[in-house]
């Protein structure tokens, strides 16, 4: 049995795994050894010597659609000699979507009520709001034939309950390592309400994950709160916007975002920037560099308008941070 090296997703991640000729999987956590010992399974295999078409193509994918009961997926098209490969697909029609819906499949591609298979939420509506569907696992890692909407999936994919509904969990009750991100995170939520005195939603409510962090009730405005550490490797404080711009997209605005810069080893806040939304939503992130050179400066230096100078402000905002990392 001739075998290979394929790199694909397996339980939502990707990661090389060991296929035999016909594409099943062998070994789905081989060792580096048994890697090099392979080679990397061919992208093209030996197709039926067809004639492709647009017209033909689009037969195919209605009529492996009706033996099958599902769309074919880019695996299919990789691996299955019936139908065209992948590339002849994307020669045609630019991407593999664009041939899915001229084939009158495109609302079917997950199920054939193109629905959650747990509340029956459309997916369209799904879709709309920026998410999309899916694959819902059982606790070994294989995927159960259902296709879940983001929220029936957090509730009850094994997976997801894995990765996430255990971190709620977790940030609920304080049982997280300190130096994580989402500790951090929470860290710097109450950071901002108890500097500015305002109402940290995700403890008023017991909801972690609402994409509104924080509200001043006397205005009725929200706030969002990112915290990093420097990065003494880059000299940096690394801040990503795309859950932010997410958010916006999704309707969740916000007044302000406010960036909390903290030393090497998370004593001390070094800085504090107050950035509009509107600035959010221009870049998928920024990096504030600690020691400047002319080019970073020329990259980065506009961000400084929205930096606190106030020292007073500085100082008491890291009497507020010593308590609280000295609470947990």
């Amino acid at each position: 049995m001739t075998m290979y090296n394929r790199y694909t997703i397996i339980n939502g991640k990707p990661r090389w795994i060991i296929v035999d000729e016909n594409g099943n999987i062998i070994n789905e956590s081989p060792t580096k050894e048994e890697l090099k010992s392979l080679e990397v399974e061919p992208h093209k295999i030996k197709r039926k010597g067809q004639s492709w078409t647009k017209k033909r193509i689009i037969e195919v994918i209605i009529q492996s659609y009706e033996e099958t009961g599902r769309v074919p997926t880019e695996d299919d098209f990789k691996h299955n000699p019936n139908l065209p490969s992948d590339y002849t697909v994307y020669k045609y029609f630019g991407y593999l979507g664009n041939a899915i819906k001229e084939a009158g499949l495109l609302e079917k591609r997950y199920n054939p009520t193109h629905s959650c298979d747990r509340c029956r939420k459309n997916f369209n509506e799904v879709e709309r709001l920026g998410k999309t569907p899916v694959r819902e696992y059982d606790d070994k890692g294989n995927w159960t034939r259902k296709w879940d909407c983001p929220a029936c999936w957090e509730k009850y994919s094994s997976n997801s309950k894995t990765n996430i509904m255990k971190s709620i969990g977790d940030r609920r009750t304080g049982n997280l390592d300190p130096n994580s991100p989402s500790a951090k995170g929470d860290k710097g939520e109450e950071l901002l309400c108890r500097w500015k005195r305002y109402t940290n939603l995700n403890k008023k409510h017991d909801n972690y994950t609402i994409r509104r962090d924080c509200l001043d009730e006397d205005i009725g405005l929200y706030y969002q709160a990112k915290i990093a550490s420097y990065d003494h490797t880059y000299k940096r404080w690394p801040h990503d916007f795309r859950n932010l711009q997410n958010s916006i997209w999704l309707g969740f605005r916000f007044k302000s975002l406010f960036l909390f810069c903290i030393s090497e080893d998370g004593k001390r806040i070094e800085r504090i920037y107050e950035i509009p939304e509107e600035e959010v939503i221009k870049g998928s992130g920024i990096s504030i560099v600690k020691y400047r050179t002319s080019g970073l400066l020329y990259k980065n230096g506009w961000y400084e308008q929205y930096m606190f100078k106030d020292e007073e402000e500085l100082k008491k905002v890291n009497e507020i941070w010593q308590r609280i990392i000295n609470e947990n």
